[in-house]
């Protein structure tokens, strides 16, 4: 029923109705089943493109009315039933993809749309740079004289004027009664010095002083030796004297030595100490004669007037070290046969002192 109402609606619109009447439209049959895709056939040549036809002019849409969901629509005086919407069918078959279509051309431009909403202020600008300064304006006319102000400061002084001329001298005054005496001033400096004088007479002499303090004394050790009835010995060569030994320690340094041997008979004669066997005086180095027997000197004894002769000699011999050494006598003759303290009445001696 409201299919052909829509129907009769557009015949009378477009005066295109047949002239006899049409039989009712059957229903719609049953939708076949979906053939199976043909094969795709090898894609042509592109054929040229054609020339643009001209651009027709915009179509006229008219709805006329609109029955349960459908409508009658007119486009350019054609008649477009569109019946309702029926329920979505199921989804076919995606089918094989189509072989691609060449590009449409170009349509038309389409009409300028309206203007759109202004748009919201946009933020401010940065402040731009300061203009030139206008030239200066007329001088204004002058104003009435104001009341007088308080009076001001004081200024500062002036510079100093130039000195004036001098004046006429005046008599001379009286003189004035003397002033009180000033500060005693600073000590200069010292001047250089002089030269030295001459040598004055010499002074009386000062008295005698106390006597000072007992010193050290000056020997450090000391030994002696006595003996008597003594032996004799040939000529030739050193002979030791056995009752001369004395054994001391010395501290090192040097050794003062006296000797008091009596000799008789020889030719001349000579006698040294001996220190553990060497001469003492080969220990400091002393000068040696290069004789074999007078390094001490020599005494005419047998050669001379038959007679008892000292031996007497005091030496100093440095350069002992220090230790425990063996002390002793030796004498010596160049001819015939010399005794030494051959009688028990004619003693002999010699000491040793060690100096501090």
């Amino acid at each position: 029923m409201a299919h052909r109402l829509a129907v009769a609606l557009m015949c009378l619109s477009l005066a295109a109705c047949p002239s006899s009447s049409s039989g009712p439209k059957g229903d719609p049959g049953a939708e076949g089943p979906a053939g199976s895709a043909g094969a795709t056939g090898p894609q042509g040549p592109t054929g040229p493109a054609g020339m643009t036809g001209p651009a027709g002019a915009p179509g006229v849409v008219t709805v006329i009315s609109t029955v349960d969901g459908g409508s009658i629509v007119v486009d350019a005086g054609v008649a477009i039933v569109t019946g309702p919407v029926g329920p979505i069918g199921p989804q076919g078959l995606t089918g094989a993809p189509g072989v691609d279509g060449q590009p449409g051309l170009t349509g038309a431009t389409g009409l300028t749309g309206a203007q759109g909403a202004q748009g919201p202020i946009g933020l401010t600008g940065p402040q731009g740079p300061i203009g030139l300064t206008g030239a200066q304006g007329p001088i204004g006319a002058t104003g009435a004289a104001g009341a007088q102000g308080p009076i001001g400061a004081t200024g500062a002084a002036g510079a100093q004027g130039p000195i004036g001329a001098t004046g006429v001298q005046g008599p001379i005054g009286a003189t004035g009664a003397p002033g009180a005496q000033g500060p005693i001033g600073a000590t200069g400096a010292a001047g250089a010095q002089g030269p030295i004088g001459a040598t004055g007479a010499a002074g009386a002499a000062g008295a005698q002083g106390p006597p000072g303090a007992q010193g050290p004394s000056g020997v450090v050790n000391h030994a002696q030796r006595s003996w008597s009835n003594g032996a004799s010995q040939a000529a030739g060569s050193w002979v030791t004297i056995p009752s001369s030994l004395i054994n001391l320690t010395t501290s090192g340094g040097d050794l003062m030595i006296q000797m008091g041997i009596s000799l008789i008979g020889g030719s001349h004669a000579s006698c040294r100490p001996i220190i553990d066997g060497v001469w003492a005086g080969s220990y400091g180095g002393l000068p040696n004669s290069g004789d074999p027997f007078w390094q001490e000197g020599l005494q005419c004894v047998g050669a001379c007037t038959p007679n008892w002769y000292r031996w007497a000699s005091s030496r100093i011999y440095p350069g002992v070290p220090a230790g425990a050494h063996s002390f002793q006598v030796q004498c010596v003759t160049d001819g015939s046969t010399l005794t030494v303290c051959g009688s028990v009445s004619v003693g002999c001696y010699w000491s040793i002192v060690e100096l501090n």
